[in-house]
């Protein structure tokens, strides 16, 4: 595609789903699934104004192209991950 004035010369696709998953849910996951003796100290640091609580993924753009997640954090671990 070329640039031009009224256009952008790229096209940006969120990646994610529509569904929320916290950040302490993700690193538990992770944590688990590497095995880690680590102990994790959630609210150990106070959160900072203007911290960002929610967020979710706008897919809209995607999902015209037949484009949506497909599985999970875990799968793709296990699957391509494994130690």
């Amino acid at each position: 595609m070329h640039h031009t004035a009224d256009r952008k010369s790229f096209f940006e696709y969120e990646i994610g789903s529509e569904n929320q998953v916290s950040i302490k849910d993700i690193v538990n996951l992770i944590h688990d699934l590497v095995q880690s003796k680590s102990k994790l100290n959630f609210g150990a640091i106070p959160y900072r104004q203007n911290e960002i609580m929610h967020s979710t993924s706008n897919i809209s753009k995607n999902l015209k192209f037949g484009l949506e997640a497909n599985g999970c954090i875990k799968r793709w671990f296990i699957q391509d991950h494994s130690l």
